[in-house]
């Protein structure tokens, strides 16, 4: 029997409409269903749904969200649609800046692009966003991703990002493919994979930036390093930033040292606990 709670399943409920996967009519009912306590009807609709979320595991499936994006994404609704979630419903990034018409953006851990994409439909074709994720994995989907959507203002690059332009190691999950880090793990289902760095300031002096709007930063522990990278002059003309702090990932010392850059270069700001597990760090400039 598949438990779930009674704010669980009205959760899912709005996140199986948002990707387009239930009409509005069926979130309605189910809704209905789930207030008066119809948990018999309730649970046997999500046996059906676990059915076929085993059914569609490991697949690539495409769905259409409700601005037009369209997403190619594995496991149906296990792993990706989570992330979907974070991004389109709870809009976990953009809670103290909203990308804007003619932004720069910087997205470091793009993932498989669904940040990106939604920046790139607001930014429009004066705008950019620069994506980095070093996973081959996530970074075929991501191009995938791209090419689905026309998105011609996206600048993508299958690279890490770090304190210094070098070859480094990734621990990549096949299981898990956003648990990807450049901090060594003991998991035994991770293995290393050589991948090219960048700087911050390498990419600012390579395309000649003055100034940049916003930065989404989620790379699994290695946010410290990916800031020193940006000492230069990065720091100096960002404006805005969403941190993803995983507290699993983190040490302590180098949550102070991230607040101590930040404070040095300018920066206000503002931590918020997302779950037991996961901070998100906001930081803007005056």
């Amino acid at each position: 029997m598949l438990i779930v709670t009674k704010k669980g399943l009205m959760i899912l409920l709005e996140l199986l409409g948002k990707v387009g996967l239930i009409s509005d009519p069926d979130i309605a009912y189910h809704s209905w269903l789930i207030k008066k306590r119809a948990l018999p009807t309730v649970i046997f609709n999500f046996r059906i749904l676990r059915k076929f979320l085993e059914k569609h595991s490991k697949k690539i499936v495409k769905v259409k969200l409700s601005d037009g994006t369209q997403l190619f994404f594995r496991d149906a609704l296990v792993g990706e649609v989570c992330i979907v979630k974070e991004i389109y419903l709870d809009e976990v990034y953009e809670r103290y800046y909203r990308p804007r018409h003619r932004d720069i953006i910087f997205d470091v851990g793009a993932h498989i692009g669904i940040f990106a994409l939604k920046a790139s439909r607001t930014i429009g074709s004066e705008g950019v966003v620069f994506a980095f994720e070093p996973d081959p994995e996530n970074f075929r989907l991501l191009k995938k991703n791209l090419t689905l959507n026309s998105t011609s203002n996206v600048k993508a690059f299958n690279k890490a990002v770090g304190s210094k332009n070098a070859i480094l190691q990734l621990w990549a999950d096949p299981s898990s493919p956003s648990m990807s880090s450049l901090k060594q793990r003991t998991w035994s289902s991770m293995h290393p994979i050589d991948v090219a760095s960048v700087t911050l300031d390498h990419i600012v002096k390579q395309h000649g930036l003055r100034k940049i709007n916003f930065l989404k930063l989620d790379v699994e522990g290695y946010e410290l390093e990916v800031l020193r990278g940006g000492e230069g002059s990065f720091l100096n003309i960002c404006q805005n930033m969403a941190i993803e702090i995983h507290k699993y990932a983190l040490e302590m010392h180098e949550y102070d040292q991230i607040m101590r850059l930040l404070k040095q270069h300018g920066f206000n700001t503002r931590s918020i606990l997302l779950n037991k597990d996961v901070d998100m760090l906001y930081a803007w400039s005056e």
